[in-house]
């Protein structure tokens, strides 16, 4: 965390700083187990966590084309 300490201009933008350091931050705190993507195609819109295939699997929302959703846990798609 020093490092990203002096990484920083104080007189700036800080938002905008962290925002350009987002993927370390991420890599340092959460595992790619905890990482969330999102899933588009013809049948739904899914935000959450994946298995190693890129199927739904943990914690995510679902969003299908009638509109339907279904947020909690998801297991192997």
């Amino acid at each position: 965390m020093k490092d990203w300490l002096s990484k920083f201009n104080f007189d700036a933008d800080l938002e905008e700083q962290v925002y350009n350091m987002r993927d370390e931050i991420m890599d340092h705190f959460f595992t790619k187990e905890f990482h969330t993507v999102t899933i588009k195609n013809a049948h739904f819109k899914y935000w959450g966590t994946v298995n190693k295939f890129n199927k739904p699997d943990g914690i995510g929302r679902m969003i299908f084309n009638e509109n339907s959703i279904h947020e909690g846990a998801f297991k192997n798609g």
